[in-house]
């Protein structure tokens, strides 16, 4: 059973309790997780079940919880969600990204490959996905991996086309050596067979079209208004925590964007809010505390940018490509 404190804080991780043995072990959760013999669970944090009637992955809150709030789980089916998809050519990010290949364009094209290096609740993988990439969705929190894959796996019954094209890997997107390391093996789940590195270059697979996606943490007040994307923003960052401000931050994001640049062959694109500063910049570049982080990666401003009402996509381009 997880500890932590006040489970009104958006930016306090909750505690996390699973009831269910076989739940645990199915997930391959740690034993923090589980309900200890004598039953004793915070009932004032998280319970991760299975829900009864449609079996979906799903976290409630404790029978003590001053929050007073339905079950959460990550659905990619609902009608809402549907209609979206079926206009994914007017989104921005499709826009930035570009089309990828759908079913009936020329045979013998391969469909590209993205790496949502920040999945959180997958809404804009689903985007991609639906506008003819297969992404890889990399998730280093156990719990919502688990709540992400079993969305994907029900969206998989729903649609089979579109569900296929999506992988959760539990990965973390700043560990760029292990990342690395996995890559071929990643690439093989969402095609469906053995990627040999030996035989291709697992930094680069030139015959694969890669780009990378990143959406890092931004202050709530930057969170759009709508009731609902605010109260699922509210329990992803109650279930990984939040850092979005000061020099931690600030590197952990260049270090991403760093990464995101060594695995693309492509493009990588960046949501940001407007009138905040592009990513190479973030932070006081001049301060001792911070440094010059952003020279010594070697990351140039973005190539153009996709801009909306409230947020933008910067695209950067591979160095080998923007020359």
């Amino acid at each position: 059973m997880m500890s932590a404190s006040d489970d009104t804080n958006e930016n306090t991780v909750v505690p996390i309790s699973v009831y269910s043995e076989e739940l645990l072990k199915s997930l391959k959760l740690g034993t923090e997780y589980l309900v200890p013999p004598d039953g004793l669970v915070d009932e004032t944090g998280l319970i991760l079940e299975k829900n009864q009637e449609t079996s979906a992955l799903q976290l409630r809150w404790g029978s003590s919880s001053t929050v007073k709030e339905t079950p959460f789980c990550i659905d990619f089916t609902t009608p809402e969600t549907q209609k979206r998809l079926k206009s994914w050519n007017r989104e921005l990010l499709v826009k930035s990204m570009g089309r990828g290949v759908m079913d009936g364009d020329s045979a013998g094209k391969q469909m590209p490959i993205v790496f949502d290096f920040t999945a959180g609740l997958g809404r804009d993988s689903l985007l991609l996905a639906a506008s003819g990439y297969r992404v890889i969705l990399i998730e280093r929190n156990p719990v919502m991996y688990h709540l992400l894959n079993d969305a994907v796996g029900r969206l998989t019954v729903f649609d089979p086309v579109l569900g296929k094209r999506m992988v959760v890997v539990n990965q973390d997107s700043a560990d760029i050596g292990s990342f690395l390391d996995d890559k071929a093996s990643i690439l093989g789940k969402i095609y469906h067979q053995k990627i040999s590195s030996e035989k291709e270059d697992a930094t680069h697979l030139p015959s694969i079209s890669i780009s990378v996606y990143l959406d890092p943490m931004y202050p709530s007040n930057t969170i759009g208004k709508k009731a609902k994307v605010k109260k699922e923003s509210q329990m992803m960052h109650r279930i990984i925590g939040r850092s979005v401000t000061g020099p931690g931050n600030n590197r952990n994001n260049l270090n991403l964007l760093r990464n995101a640049m060594r695995v693309a062959n492509t493009k990588v694109v960046v949501k940001r809010p407007l009138g905040t500063d592009q990513l190479q910049k973030v932070g006081d570049i001049n301060s001792d505390t911070y440094g010059n982080d952003h020279l010594h990666y070697g990351l140039t401003p973005p190539s153009s940018c996709v801009a909306g009402s409230t947020h933008r996509f910067d695209v950067y381009l591979p160095v080998s490509l923007s020359k």
